[in-house]
């Protein structure tokens, strides 16, 4: 390869992949993030340490949906058009109210 990307012909340079390996590598550890405090976060919901684990089920099983089907549409659709697309669950989820309330919040 001769350090160009794609069909755009634009050149990775060493701190665009530098950028890009970050970023992967903090998408990732973010699926364990939650799993030191799940003992803390039973306490507080009042809820077992079982239920609380099913906090980083699920985002680990999101992630997993998200490499089998976002990804390879990276590659089948237009990338333009599917960006926006994969933000728009985010944007419509951000204003709505909370379902627990707790004396933090």
């Amino acid at each position: 390869m001769n350090g160009q990307a794609g069909d755009a012909g634009t050149v990775l340079t060493r701190g665009m992949v530098l950028t890009l390996a970050v970023a992967a590598g903090i998408s990732a550890a973010d699926l364990y993030y939650a799993q030191p405090l799940l003992h803390t976060i039973a306490k507080h919901f009042g809820a077992s340490t079982g239920v609380a684990g099913l906090v980083v089920t699920a985002s680990q099983i999101g992630y997993a949906l998200g490499l089998a089907f976002v990804v390879p549409a990276g590659d089948l659709l237009d990338r333009k058009r599917l960006i926006p697309a994969c933000c728009w669950p985010r944007r419509c989820s951000l204003p709505s109210p909370p379902r627990h309330r707790c004396s933090v919040c």
